[in-house]
């Protein structure tokens, strides 16, 4: 996947996320219209964040890099017509970009099948090794569950600066697990500009957890992200 266009679908949903105020009426309304999209109710409620949420669209399908009609709907229905701008901005780069370079809309479509067909937030069972495939959104998500305390350590375990971090924390104040996803996806995101595969970033991230002597981490990104070439079968 283009990784401009995955980085514009990360900034819009954050975009949208930081409009809306939690707890106001129109943040209600809001993920009362999601209830209408197949994700389930219990779900939907136990979701902390309004990104979570999002990455429940996700996994069914209902949102992703360049799917926005359902996303629409529901500013429409909640009153909130003024993230449609922003939205159709969005989409049209997307598009744009997806037009220069020659990805057909039967590839494109079959690729964000591809995306999106997880369908569960729960922990996934160790799946085998994806070097052709990014680190996705979803997967950090889950991951940001289980980093713990450690979290900044971690991340300048991965490079992430003192600064940097302290402007996450800032952007996403009280919110210590959107702080942990916007810094591994920070992390993620200056990786692949340096053209390294999924399977670096895998181990880069198992590294970083064996120096903040996570070993429950270990494990879990081994469930979540899968084994590298180079882990013991």
């Amino acid at each position: 996947m283009d990784e401009k266009a995955r980085i514009l679908h990360t900034n819009l949903k954050t975009y949208i996320k930081d409009e809306i105020a939690t707890g106001s009426d129109q943040y209600h309304a809001f993920v009362e219209s999601m209830k209408g999209y197949g994700v389930p109710k219990g779900r939907l409620a136990n979701a902390k964040s309004l990104y979570d949420k999002f990455v429940l669209l996700e996994n069914v399908g209902k949102l992703g890099v360049g799917n926005y009609d359902s996303l629409r709907q529901m500013v429409k229905s909640s009153g909130l017509d003024e993230l449609l701008t922003k939205i159709n901005e969005t989409d049209n780069e997307i598009k744009k970009r997806w037009a220069d370079s020659g990805e057909s809309t039967g590839h494109i479509a079959r690729k964000r099948q591809h995306d999106h067909s997880t369908g569960d937030a729960r922990l996934p069972e160790a799946k085998q090794s994806r070097v052709e495939a990014e680190i996705t959104d979803q997967e950090l998500s889950l991951i940001s569950n289980y980093v713990g305390i450690e979290w900044q350590r971690l991340l300048i375990d991965l490079k992430i600066t003192q600064t940097k971090i302290d402007h996450i924390r800032d952007d996403h104040p009280n919110h210590v697990q959107d702080q942990i996803r916007h810094g591994l996806m920070m992390w993620r995101d200056q990786d692949m500009n340096k053209g390294r595969s999924r399977d670096i970033l895998i181990r880069e991230l198992i590294d970083a957890a064996k120096k903040v002597h996570n070993a429950d981490l270990e494990e879990i990104l081994h469930n979540i992200l899968g084994r590298t070439r180079e882990d013991p079968k």
